[in-house]
């Protein structure tokens, strides 16, 4: 599975149970990763929770072969009728923050952290608020030496054989 996705679905995990009332099986409200099509989405219920990928913010070591990511930055997307109350959009902006923000998720390489919330649109009495929180992953790369006789002290002179994905 990709590293996006396994991550991603790891935040709906955590938003999904941070939205389901003690006893109940589902939560009170649609919780899942962007979708397919989102022309034409329409509201569902008391509200929605979308989680997408945004970015990744790559800082490479000059003195290893490994590259380090900073983070990969998700988007939580929370849809409500109301402002105010148990169903409203700062109820659910607190429950996906504290969901999702200073836990670790699997293939992450420490803990989540909010990057920054507001409100994103308002329309046909629905308000949209995005909470962007970001994920820190350690990525490595493998380098394949280019063949021949010659010798060089740079990792980068070689072509890249693959890529992966690792957790300390």
């Amino acid at each position: 599975m990709a590293l996006v996705t396994t991550i991603e679905d790891a935040l709906v995990a955590q938003l999904t149970a941070a939205f389901t009332v003690a006893g109940e099986a589902r939560p009170w409200l649609k919780v899942e990763s962007w979708p397919k099509r989102p022309e034409g989405y329409a509201l569902s219920g008391a509200g929605d929770v979308l989680v997408i990928y945004k970015s990744g913010d790559y800082k490479p070591r000059a003195t290893s072969s490994a590259f380090y990511d900073t983070g990969l930055e998700f988007e939580i997307v929370l849809r409500s009728k109301n402002l105010r109350g148990h169903q409203g959009a700062y109820d659910m902006l607190e429950t996906a923050f504290r969901a999702t923000c200073g836990k670790r998720i699997p293939e992450a390489a420490g803990i989540t952290l909010a990057v920054r919330d507001g409100l994103s649109d308002y329309g046909e009495g629905v308000y949209t608020y995005v909470l962007v929180v970001k994920v820190p992953v350690v990525i490595v790369q493998d380098i394949e030496a280019p063949p021949g006789d010659w010798i060089t002290d740079s990792d980068y002179d070689a072509p890249l054989a693959r890529i992966t994905f690792t957790r300390p």
